[in-house]
């Protein structure tokens, strides 16, 4: 490429307006039209970029006009800037000196720096761009179709919720906190919960409780076994005339204990400074509080005045680091960080909270946020979360809360954020204050278990499809009735396509 078109190109602006293919010159003041009018009719757009990318016809035709205006002063380059929902192609920018909190810079699809080619970046940028537009059209035939399920949305109002497995938790809350207390095992006892509560979703419910067959029969009045819709209808007081096996949860508290405390065993980390409840950790009644820049652990008396307070930093993490802790103490033992951050107490080297950060990387996530209207490759997934014991109830729409702060300050063209959420053992509440009101997706609820020997005694131990490898044996999966995972979203900007369904309104749901 000759050193007059690039020149020509970083100071450009190009539009698709009334079909034709405008050129503008972009200058310190307001846009100034230098009449360069390349007559497109109804081309499509690719046939745009084919002509664009036609340097000797396009020099001919633009270099008489616009040669005055090639100089060394900085400039930005758009493509096709049509930024509504509904455009028909990618905006790109060339920088200079363009900095990331202009409008330009977050409204990009491809920002092109210093040194790199511009002319490629568009060529590249357009096949891209027609790949999404593409698969987006693709993903709207199979809705119309009935190929991709889509269903009515929740709503606070009508959140699911389990009331079986509340059940559960109460009483497997009971067992592993008698546990960790007669056997003055140091764990988190969060995991501890999680793990006993997935390893007994593997036992029939006739096994699992007292009298279950009982239990059984009025879950299969319901239609709980066949239906997951069905599962909010159980009646709370007839769960409680049944409680569980007191033999086969002692024995699946004993099992999963023993997974837990071969897994600290072998951790590097310093488990019983990040696993103790000390000091503030080991008091009731603090919560999380931000006064302008500052954050602050506060504890209130009685009358809610600040009686205490401590400081807090709120601050990247290493992923290595962030690896290690999600790995040995977050209940589903798969990291999955490619940044992380999380708050520290002062002079502490490891977090006391730390929140994981990918790109979204599977398909059927990317396709949900497709149509919506998001593009997958500028938004986020936020999957692990791991506060140490005894943190304020506060911690996660806290932590929630710095992260979009920060993404919005160092990435300007993020358009949403997503996360999981396991309906079928929590409310959803800190999900819902934290920013992640509406879902996207849904999916099965599902647990998978390979065996592992632990001092000559097989154990079951769960294992998410992430962890599974071609020598993975699966020896059991849940059999328990489990509310769907869901996918939740917290847009940041408005989506880049037009939204094939209705944020809000509709959900996708995939088998």
């Amino acid at each position: 490429m000759t050193r007059f078109l690039q020149n020509l190109l970083s100071r450009l602006h190009f539009r698709v307006i009334d079909n034709r293919f405008r050129v503008f010159e972009l200058g310190e003041s307001d846009e100034k039209d230098i009449t360069l009018d390349l007559k497109t009719g109804a081309l499509e757009r690719a046939e745009m970029v084919a002509r664009l990318m036609s340097y000797s016809s396009f020099r001919r035709k633009a270099s008489a006009m616009v040669k005055q205006y090639v100089d060394s002063r900085p400039g930005w380059l758009i493509f096709v800037t049509n930024n509504r929902p509904d455009k028909r192609g990618p905006l790109i920018v060339a920088e200079e000196k363009l900095t990331t909190s202009s409008f330009l810079h977050q409204n990009a699809d491809r920002v092109v720096g210093r040194g790199q080619n511009p002319a490629r970046a568009i060529l590249e940028e357009s096949i891209i761009f027609n790949r999404l537009k593409t698969r987006q059209e693709q993903l709207a035939r199979a809705v119309d179709n009935g190929l991709l399920p889509v269903e009515s949305a929740f709503r606070r109002e009508n959140w699911p919720v389990h009331p079986l497995m509340e059940r559960v938790k109460a009483e497997v809350k009971q067992a592993v906190d008698a546990y960790l207390a007669q056997s003055g095992m140091l764990c988190d006892p969060l995991d501890a919960e999680y793990q006993v509560i997935f390893r007994l979703t593997t036992f029939e419910l006739n096994q699992l409780f007292i009298n279950g067959g009982e239990l059984v029969d009025y879950c299969d009045q319901l239609g709980v076994f066949s239906d997951w819709r069905q599962i909010p209808a159980i009646d709370p007081e007839v769960c409680a005339k049944y409680h569980l096996n007191p033999e086969l949860l002692a024995a699946t508290v004993e099992e999963q204990m023993s997974i837990i405390r071969q897994r600290l065993a072998r951790s590097p980390l310093p488990i019983r400074k990040l696993l103790e409840k000390t000091q503030i950790f080991a008091e009731s009644g603090w919560e999380i509080k931000k006064e302008g820049r500052d954050i602050f652990l506060i504890k209130k008396n009685n009358l809610g005045r600040v009686v205490d307070q401590q400081e807090v930093e709120f601050k990247m993490v290493e992923p290595a680091v962030a690896v290690q802790i999600h790995k040995d103490f977050h209940y589903i033992h798969t990291p999955r960080c490619e940044m992380a951050m999380g708050f520290f107490l002062p002079g502490d080297p490891l977090p006391f909270s730390v929140l994981a950060i990918e790109p979204v990387d599977r398909p059927y996530k990317q396709n949900a946020l497709l149509l919506y209207g998001y593009d997958p490759r500028y938004c986020l997934d936020f999957t692990r979360l791991w506060s140490r014991p005894g943190v304020p109830r506060n911690i996660s729409s806290a932590i929630f809360g710095e992260a979009f702060r920060y993404l919005r300050q160092t990435n300007p063209r993020l358009q949403a954020t997503i996360t999981a959420f396991m309906a079928s053992y929590a409310t959803g509440l800190s999900m819902l204050t934290g920013g992640f009101e509406t879902p996207i997706l849904i999916k099965p609820g599902r647990h998978y278990f390979t065996e592992t020997t632990i001092d000559g005694r097989v154990c079951l131990e769960h294992i998410t499809k992430r962890r599974q490898t071609n020598q993975t044996k699966i020896t059991q999966v849940s059999r328990f009735p489990l509310l769907p995972v869901i996918e939740l979203i917290s847009p940041l900007q408005a989506p880049r396509f037009k939204p094939i369904l209705v944020l809000g309104r509709e959900m996708v749901s995939i088998s």
